[in-house]
């Protein structure tokens, strides 16, 4: 997966001062790990084996070694100037870590991708979703996106599912109404349909209304749940960055959770995400509800279960220069005149 074009400056995107505040949470939490190594290697204990956290040794306190890290070593602080590619170094990332020190990477990675894409003025991708709504799973769809961040703009064409279809919305426009061409037989049948995000028509096809549409609101929604998590003395969630996974051809890391019970999380039970190492963008997200009995079932039983939503982005582009057009029925590149 190509995320951005030939000759893009990534330093073009960090020049401001939330980056560096983003860049030293990315950097504390990836220097606590070499502390916790550095305090057993003196000590001769034997180095704690990352691939094999799930033990019943308790584990360091991160929060009080990331605290040690930057009271005992000035020269490290001095780190948080690197811009975030460099701050999120892969080699200073380990394979494996679970509890506190997993959450805090996860929530650092996340407002990395966040702030990068926020000092972008819009992206396209390629979006999957498959969701369940209503209680029915409906059919996975592929569509192309356009998203400009100001005013908030969408452009959605369907790929897959509802071959065609066309969706726009812009912010302040059109009564806030989104405009609706249909795909197939029903773009001949039926005129543009101007439509509220909150009518049930909208509703009936995603579990989100489209002003909730796109990257930076996932993640909003998963930062969201990160703080909750981190808020909480006993967080009630199994929390593991497993390794690396290669996605569209885009190296990202890994992680799982799972919450011990639904007072810890009313809707979610389990949710798998992959961040892109490069650019710290969450490219995949696959969740889970909770069962609604207590009869004995297989992880995969249960996971099949319990699905309710899986979103992707693929061919990621931040420098698309989007214009008006793009978010116009009059674009002859779009089917709404035809």
């Amino acid at each position: 997966m190509k995320l951005f074009r030939e000759g893009t400056s990534l330093k073009s995107l960090c020049l401001n001062k939330r980056f560096c505040v983003t860049a030293f949470l990315v950097v504390a939490v990836c220097l606590s790990i070499q502390v916790m190594n550095q305090i057993d290697s003196a000590t001769s204990q034997p180095e704690p084996d990352l691939a094999a956290f799930n033990s019943s040794v308790a584990q360091p306190d991160i929060s009080e070694v990331k605290q040690a890290s930057l009271e005992t070593n000035e020269s490290q602080v001095s780190l948080v100037n690197f811009e975030v590619d460099e701050a999120a170094d892969q080699s200073v990332i380990p394979e494996r870590l679970e509890g506190r020190a997993a959450v805090e990477l996860n929530m650092a990675l996340l407002q990395a991708g966040y702030d990068r894409l926020s000092q972008t003025s819009g992206y396209t991708a390629k979006y999957y979703q498959h969701e369940v709504v209503g209680g029915k799973l409906l059919g996975e769809q592929l569509i192309d996106l356009k998203i400009r961040h100001q005013p908030f703009s969408v452009y959605f064409k369907w790929l897959t599912y509802d071959v065609g279809k066309e969706v726009i919305f812009v912010s302040g426009k059109h009564d806030g109404r989104l405009l609706v061409h249909f795909g197939g037989w029903k773009a001949r049948m039926l005129p543009v349909l101007k439509i509220s995000p909150s009518n049930p028509l909208a509703k009936a096809e995603s579990r989100y209304p489209i002003t909730s549409a796109g990257l930076m609101a996932l993640m909003e929604t998963l930062m969201h749940y990160r703080e909750i998590d981190l808020q909480r003395e006993n967080p009630g969630v199994d929390f593991r960055l497993l390794g690396s996974e290669t996605f569209n051809g885009t190296d990202c890391y890994r992680f799982e959770l799972v919450y011990e019970a639904p007072h810890f999380s009313e809707l979610y039970r389990k949710s798998i995400q992959l961040i892109d190492k490069q650019f710290q963008l969450p490219v995949f997200v696959k969740n889970y509800a909770w069962p609604g009995h207590d009869r004995p079932m297989t992880d995969v039983e249960l996971d099949d279960e319990t699905f309710i939503e899986h979103y992707t982005y693929s061919d990621i582009d931040m420098e698309p220069q989007l214009t008006e057009v793009d978010f116009d029925t009059t674009n002859e590149a779009y089917n709404y005149r035809k």
